[in-house]
């Protein structure tokens, strides 16, 4: 079984949520759980950013955060998303950044 064919398996089946997004928070991939957990098919996260799914209080900072994730390699913080339905929850983020067809991006669990 070749490398990516691991990759693609772990993150489907990982339980926790994994976004991929560009630097303009644009979500490029999102695993199963995090549809579960959001409440959004996975189409439908591919259409969002994510200020879309962070409460407005998080998602203020967005770049202060993506700034740290480049200067660092990734954090670790925590936030709040929102669901579909608009329920708030809290989340601890770990973030790696990662380049993703030769663009920077950021892997976020």
């Amino acid at each position: 079984m070749s490398v990516s064919s691991w990759t693609r398996i772990l993150f489907e089946a990982i339980d926790d949520a994994v976004f991929v997004h560009d630097e303009q928070g644009n979500i490029l991939d999102a695993n199963p759980a995090a549809s579960r957990r959001l409440g959004y098919a996975r189409e439908e996260l591919l259409r969002l950013n994510t200020r879309d799914i962070d409460a407005p209080e998080f998602a203020a900072g967005f770049s202060s955060r993506l700034h740290s994730q480049f200067a660092s390699g990734g954090i670790r913080c925590e936030g709040i998303h929102r669901t579909k339905d608009g329920r708030r929850i809290h989340v601890d983020i770990n973030t790696t950044a990662v380049h993703l067809d030769g663009k920077p991006a950021v892997l976020a669990v």
